[in-house]
């Protein structure tokens, strides 16, 4: 089996090379969401990605969760208007 690293489209990728097969894997890291903690991917290229990789920030929140923290936030803003 061989193993090769690329880079594609600023995208970290490896194929693994058996006899007559490939198998491409994009890098990813799992994290789990601060809020509601369902694991998620963090994919090469994605914002959360390169926090986590240079660790700036510890938290990380799912789609979902960005949303209604968003919602929420201004939900708020306005009750004091």
């Amino acid at each position: 089996m061989k193993i090769h690293r690329y880079c594609l489209n600023n995208k970290n990728v490896i194929i693994k090379e058996n006899n007559s097969s490939f198998e491409v894997f994009i890098m990813h890291y799992e994290v789990k969401c601060t809020s509601c903690k369902r694991t998620l991917k963090l994919y090469d290229g994605e914002e959360q990605y390169k926090q986590y990789k240079e660790r700036k920030s510890h938290l990380f929140y799912c789609e979902d969760c960005k949303h209604k923290i968003r919602f929420d936030a201004i939900k708020n803003f306005f009750r004091n208007y």
